[in-house]
């Protein structure tokens, strides 16, 4: 008895039908979209990876610049 329930669901010629139809096909074409969606995101990823590479680390700052605390400005502004 089940599958005659389903049979009449699938019927494209009932609105019922109709309906049924468009949510299997919406679903799918969301799940889809999606995969594609995370397959353009991994190529991006391996694309990007390889410039890691052409990092470097920072050159150090001379010894003889000083960067002035945040507590010696705010000592500065209540004078």
């Amino acid at each position: 008895m089940s599958t005659d329930n389903a049979y009449i669901q699938a019927d494209i010629v009932t609105a019922a039908g109709r309906t049924s139809l468009n949510e299997i096909i919406t679903l799918q074409s969301t799940i889809i979209a999606y995969m594609d969606d995370f397959k353009l995101l991994m190529l991006m990823s391996l694309a990007v990876i390889p410039l890691v590479l052409l990092l470097r680390k920072p050159k150090a700052a001379p010894a003889s610049t000083t960067v002035p605390s945040w507590n010696s400005q705010r000592n500065g502004l209540l004078r």
